[in-house]
């Protein structure tokens, strides 16, 4: 157990890369609406809606807290990708019940974007009147008027007390509300899903990346999803051979008393 975000309990949970190092840079040269979609080794984690030269990938670019982190590259307007999580049931609460949601977030010095854009984080609902997504833009809550940090990661809560602010997808204006607004809305919706990605009427160049994923709710202790490129099978081998030799060289060593 580790001090997580917020100052709650913790338990990391390691989402690996299906390829071992470098890792993944998946692409697609799709077109709006739906992109590419790619699963993980881990149920219910995926690349998905890559489109217009989109790439994301667990790999080693800008490796975080470990051997990598989730990377993410843009060329154009038209170009996104997302990271998706879908368990198939519930992520362990309701809205009302959410006591911790955050990430770290890695925009470079060499991005060309507008600079109040950086990696977006969202929550999936599910409720009576269907799906809903609210979506958490590190700019709105901690930043405005001024661009957003480059060239070094930075750690964002998107509860912040309940005043972190969202918006709600299918809304043309994207108008912000704070989490205590939309709990008055949805308070009693479950939790199926969270995503993060970049995109989508950005234009010119994005370079960037995730790591750190964190969500928690009352009653249970959060969890840390922490990605990081599969290890080389030589490299598991050479583990468990060393391994062996310890518990052989141990073993000698008491009979020799």
């Amino acid at each position: 157990m580790t001090l997580g975000c917020c100052g709650a309990l913790s338990a990391e949970t390691i989402i690996y890369s299906n390829d071992p190092a470098p890792g993944d840079f998946f692409t697609s040269t799709e077109v709006a609406p739906d992109g590419a979609a790619q699963a993980l080794s881990t149920p219910g984690w995926y690349y998905a809606n890559v489109r217009q030269d989109g790439t994301v990938g667990i790999n080693t670019t800008f490796a975080k807290d470990g051997n990598g982190s989730v990377y993410f590259d843009t060329t154009s307007g038209a170009g996104k990708a997302d990271v998706l999580y879908v368990p198939g049931g519930s992520l362990g609460g309701t809205l009302n019940d959410l006591k911790t949601f955050g990430y770290d977030w890695l925009r470079t010095d060499g991005s060309t974007n507008p600079g109040t854009q950086a990696p977006s984080l969202r929550l999936i609902l599910s409720g009576t009147g269907g799906l809903r997504t609210l979506v958490f833009e590190p700019y709105y809550t901690y930043y405005q008027p001024d661009p957003v940090p480059t060239g070094h990661w930075v750690s964002s809560d998107a509860v912040d007390g309940g005043d972190a602010l969202f918006w709600q997808t299918g809304d043309p204006n994207q108008t912000t509300h704070d989490l205590t607004y939309w709990q008055g809305l949805y308070g009693d919706y479950s939790v199926v899903g969270l995503s993060f990605g970049v995109g989508s009427g950005w234009s010119d160049h994005f370079t960037g990346a995730v790591d750190n994923v964190r969500i928690g709710f009352n009653g249970a202790d959060a969890t840390v999803y922490n990605f990081e490129v599969v290890p080389e099978p030589s490299s598991v081998a050479m583990g468990l051979i060393a391994g062996a030799a310890g518990l052989a060289a141990a073993a000698r060593r008491r009979r020799s008393k």
